[in-house]
């Protein structure tokens, strides 16, 4: 049995990078509609902003049977974890950009509970349920967390799905993206680059000439 226990508050955590905004779900702090303990639902609006919406399930072929629940530790050597249940189908996180951009899963950790060997099936889709890497049976270690590292890319969104049993199976610290779409550039707007003094005053010359040539003709 799980022990009830109280959590310390902490939010999405956003650090903009040169390349893009990048984004990590700690799932610390007050995100269970106010200060989350053990078996409490995370909220839906957990980590949603203008770039991304964030949404979870228990079990991803049910999406009624409610949203991913919070535990505080003992899944491997996480802390502030996300996990689903033993009786349902498995669970998932899906991350989608909005309109006009594309996002890339970077990383994530999955965890054992309670700091016990446990296996479960892996896989990555796009927002529209296409698997783009399907991991099979994973053995997760309860000493250590397992990462899981690449470049899942999609402007669909990304889907994590873990179990069926993700009541064993714990995930934190999913890390991700987000570009403006087919540009891989940065989110934030380029600001125009100004021309040399030396091309400005080339066009007002020729411009000048232009209007000499007008006159001349006019005459």
């Amino acid at each position: 049995m799980k022990y009830l226990l109280t959590a310390a508050a902490a939010t999405l955590a956003l650090s903009g990078g040169a390349g893009a905004t990048t984004f990590t779900l700690d799932f610390s702090g007050p995100i269970c509609g106010g200060p989350c303990w053990n078996g409490l639902e995370i909220s839906q609006d957990y980590g949603d902003g203008p770039l991304v919406d964030v949404s979870h399930s228990r079990d991803a072929n049910n999406p009624a049977a409610g949203g991913l629940l919070w535990w505080s530790s003992s899944y491997s050597d996480l802390t502030d974890v996300a996990y689903g249940l033993s009786t349902s189908g498995p669970a998932s996180i899906t991350l989608t950009p909005a309109a006009g951009y594309e996002l890339t899963l970077l990383s994530f950790q999955l965890g054992a509970w309670p700091t016990t060997t446990r296996e479960t099936a892996l896989s990555i889709r796009d927002g529209l349920g296409a698997m783009l890497q399907d991991f099979g049976i994973q053995t997760i270690l309860g000493s250590v967390a397992s990462t899981f590292a690449g470049a899942w890319t999609s402007a669909e969104g990304v889907e994590i799905r873990w179990g069926p049993d993700s009541y064993y199976v714990g995930i934190d610290n999913i890390t991700f993206s987000v570009t403006e779409a087919g540009t891989g550039g940065p989110t934030d707007p380029v600001p125009p680059v100004p021309l040399p003094a030396s091309v400005l005053m080339l066009g007002a010359g020729l411009a000048g000439l232009g209007l000499l040539r007008r006159r001349r003709r006019g005459a």
